[in-house]
């Protein structure tokens, strides 16, 4: 099982973002981030919320390191659909997604 620290590490680096991210971004002070990776320690249930959303990933995610079946199967399903897409089809999906993503960063 992966600890909180490792499972938020490999989040930061997926993302591109740093641990000061986290600092600059949510108000969460550097030694309580530093914490996290020398203690081995969870944040409490509000900050864990906070930097969950941040990052936009579940709680379960977060804590655990583990998707759930369900999103598991969602996610599946979601890949099936769009295998069976023409290449234009497929492009036009990835636009939007792409779009989405943008709106959401100037949230």
């Amino acid at each position: 099982m992966t600890t909180y620290a490792e499972t938020l590490l490999g989040i930061l680096e997926e993302k591109g973002l740093r641990k000061s991210d986290l600092v600059n971004n949510l108000g969460i002070p550097d030694s309580t981030v530093r914490g996290w990776w020398a203690k081995d320690s969870i944040p409490a249930l509000d900050v864990a919320f906070k930097v969950a959303n941040f990052l936009n990933v579940s709680m379960e995610y977060l804590i655990t390191g583990q998707v759930s079946k369900e999103k598991k199967l969602e996610k599946n399903t979601l890949e099936k659909k769009i295998d069976r897409l023409s290449a234009d089809q497929k492009k036009a999906v990835e636009t939007l997604i792409d779009s989405f993503a943008a709106d959401k960063k100037e949230e």
